[in-house]
């Protein structure tokens, strides 16, 4: 299903300063991993940040539990939310960008190619190639460290273990040295 009304998103501070990339599918994310539709490269940005959605005519956006938060125009989003044109899109601190709709006969931004036009293959979603198994975004969501292994109990054993037998060294060397 395709809008009516074309609509681009112009990063206004950030990497690649500059670029509009055309919205033209009912699905863009946003995010830092290469497997994103709209990839942008900045620490500030989770791999999966945002999410745009068509919704009638235009889109909605919203943020999928990023660290660094989803704003438009300034204030948080926190849930999806329709866009009009003019707003403000703000991913974290760093990166800054402008949703317009392009005008009739206006210069429109270079679609984001949804297969490869030289060889006419579907784009793969890694950058390696390969096919990529995602897993769902949990509750948390954030790019955090994995949780460390279970617990570490046994470490304190083993500690223990070492202190005691020192002790018992230290204990008899000095009896036999009476």
């Amino acid at each position: 299903m395709q809008t009516a009304n074309k609509y681009v998103l112009v990063i206004r501070r950030g990497p690649e300063q500059g670029k509009a990339f055309r919205l033209d599918t009912a699905l863009v994310s946003l995010g830092r991993y290469a497997g994103n539709t709209i990839t942008i490269a900045d620490e500030a940005v989770s791999r999966h940040h945002a999410r745009l959605k068509q919704a009638g005519d235009g889109y909605s956006i919203e943020d999928l539990n990023s660290a660094n938060g989803l704003y438009v125009n300034d204030s948080r989003v926190t849930e999806p939310r329709p866009l009009k044109s003019g707003d403000v899109i703000r991913l974290g601190e760093t990166v800054e960008m402008v949703y317009e709709m392009l005008a009739e006969g206006q210069a429109a931004a270079p679609s984001i190619p949804a297969f490869d036009e030289k060889s006419g293959l579907p784009r793969p979603v890694s950058d390696t190639g390969g096919t990529v198994y995602m897993k769902a975004v949990s509750t948390v969501g954030r790019d955090e460290p994995a949780p460390r292994g279970g617990s570490r109990a046994w470490v304190w054993v083993a500690i223990l273990i070492g202190v005691l037998v020192v002790g018992a060294v230290v204990y008899f060397a000095f009896i036999a040295g009476r």
